[in-house]
């Protein structure tokens, strides 16, 4: 107990004695731990806890071991200076902070500590960029999500995904937040674009029944006699036909296929009539003047 009573003051002689460089960032409490001093985000700590009897012993070592941390901060900021895409290093960068919390050394610690923030503060920058790029494309898809243009809306909201995977990283916790407000946005239109595909295929069938009853109509009429009615009739059909909107492309075909040879067929009869007619009157023409040149030549 003696020599704990005494180990206080020993250390305390023996670190008012000891000079070495960046002293001043270093204390030593009553327990005997040598502390390095708050800097910023890096809280005080203990870097070692020395022995009164032999405290130049771990001192020494601890001295020894500061080359090696500040080698591998070294070594990240080379191959910062080397990387064209920074954020790939956000990683190594992230780990290295935490291994600075934790190194047990004696040394510059606020000159590497500078280092490491100013990549922290780089790679903060262009992180603030690729959120205010993502938020864009959010921004961007919430707007088309209630756009009626289905086809080129479509394509956009594929070029949107596309562009997302272009930008580069963002924190985890805001790319999931934009990324659901982005889904979400996609989500939106494309159950509008189901829903009026639904009601289009809806109508589409009932333009169908429409122009079937319309075909039905001109076959019926094709072989109608009453001519003058059964024209302003087939006129009249036409008209309903082009008033009519989309059905199924095959089934429009086939079914104006059906109403032109049926409106074909009616007015070719029409035409054989009258034409019928018209021989007709000439042969009676042809007869009466023949009957008029013997009664002229009786005369």
């Amino acid at each position: 107990m003696a020599q704990d009573s005494n180990q206080p003051a020993t250390l305390s002689a023996w670190w008012e004695e000891v000079s070495f460089d960046h002293k001043s960032l270093f204390t030593l409490n009553g327990q005997g731990e040598l502390l390095l001093k708050e800097y910023r985000d890096y809280p005080e700590r203990s870097v070692g806890t020395l022995n009164a009897e032999t405290p130049d012993m771990l001192f020494k070592l601890l001295v020894e071991k500061f080359p090696e941390v500040e080698a591998r901060v070294t070594e990240l900021v080379t191959e910062w200076n080397t990387e064209t895409d920074k954020l790939k290093l956000v990683g190594k960068v992230e780990r290295m902070k935490e291994y600075l919390h934790h190194a047990n050394a004696v040394g510059d610690f606020h000159t590497i500590y500078k280092l490491v923030e100013n990549l922290d503060k780089e790679i903060t920058k262009l992180t603030e960029e690729n959120y205010a790029q993502k938020l864009a494309l959010v921004q961007k898809a919430e707007e088309l999500s209630s756009s009626v243009d289905w086809k080129e809306t479509t394509e956009a909201f594929r070029n949107l995904a596309e562009e997302w995977k272009q930008i580069g990283h963002l924190d985890k916790k805001r790319n999931d937040e934009l990324w659901g407000r982005l889904e979400a946005a996609k989500d939106k239109f494309f159950e509008r674009k189901r829903e009026h595909q639904e009601e289009l295929s809806k109508e589409m069938l009932q333009n169908l029944d429409l122009k079937m009853e319309i075909v039905e109509k001109a076959e019926k009429l094709a072989a109608a006699e009453d001519w003058k009615k059964a024209t302003d009739e087939f006129k009249e059909l036409m008209e309903q036909w082009k008033k009519i909107g989309r059905t199924m492309h095959d089934k429009n075909e086939e079914l104006w296929k059906r109403f032109t040879e049926a409106n074909n067929v009616f007015f070719e009869r029409k035409k054989q009539h009258f034409e019928l007619i018209h021989k007709e009157q000439e042969d009676n023409y042809n007869a009466k003047m023949a009957l008029v040149e013997q009664a002229e030549a009786l005369k």
